[in-house]
């Protein structure tokens, strides 16, 4: 049995039962899923500051919470702290659902477009950041809807209508992969999929299925 501890890296626990429902989806039968928020912190991870505000919440709540877990996922797809509860936590594996996400796309193939919440400038650019960070050469852009994580927890049938129309525009011009890049937005690749008949990556799906594989080969 894997057992998996999901972090929602918010100060509200308001969004945990839902993201629950969508890991266990994508779980395997004997996966064991538990998902926990921040004590406290900001209420989306859009700008610098919320990010930066909640990176130490997320290390004490992992290094809190993380006992008897195989696998701890951070559920955001900035992967806000990931490095630093790799070097933490050695006896873990940490994974975030950018990082999981973008390089299962890339083997699919490329070019491969990220849409993802894009209320803020600022998002967008964090987002652009991160994927170069990363070094996949076969991302070649990043759009953004005109919502932002607390619209998409209000509407996601206007949040789903957003991203079908981006995600076309992505498949117009050129790109073979798209990527879910808001786990705000997760449980709603499969729909755009259909429509839109590329590959649609779900952030949560693609994390679970992995960490469920790393953990079976680190055991």
């Amino acid at each position: 049995m894997v057992r998996i501890l999901v972090i929602v890296p918010v100060g509200t626990s308001a969004r945990n039962e839902s993201r629950k429902a969508v890991c266990k989806k994508y779980a395997s039968r004997d996966t064991e899923i538990e998902v926990v928020s921040l004590p406290r912190g900001p209420l989306s991870l859009e700008t610098r500051k919320d990010h930066d505000e909640a990176v130490p919440l997320i290390i004490e709540t992992a290094v809190r919470k993380g006992e008897g877990f195989d696998v701890i996922v951070i559920s955001c797809f900035l992967d806000p702290a990931v490095e630093e509860l790799r070097r933490t936590l050695r006896d873990k594996i940490v994974i975030g659902p950018g990082e999981a996400s973008l390089r299962m796309a890339v083997l699919l193939g490329a070019p491969v477009t990220v849409v993802t919440v894009g209320a803020q400038v600022e998002t967008l650019e964090m987002m652009r950041e991160f994927v170069k960070r990363l070094g996949l050469e076969g991302v070649a852009d990043v759009r953004g809807i005109p919502y932002g994580v607390l619209d998409v927890d209000k509407d996601k049938v206007t949040a789903l209508k957003l991203l079908i129309e981006e995600a076309r525009k992505a498949k117009e011009s050129g790109s073979r992969v798209v990527v879910v890049g808001c786990t705000a937005l997760a449980g709603l690749a499969e729909e755009v999929q259909e429509v839109v008949g590329i590959p649609v990556i779900d952030p949560l799906k693609a994390t679970i299925i992995l960490a469920e594989a790393l953990a079976r080969l680190y055991k």
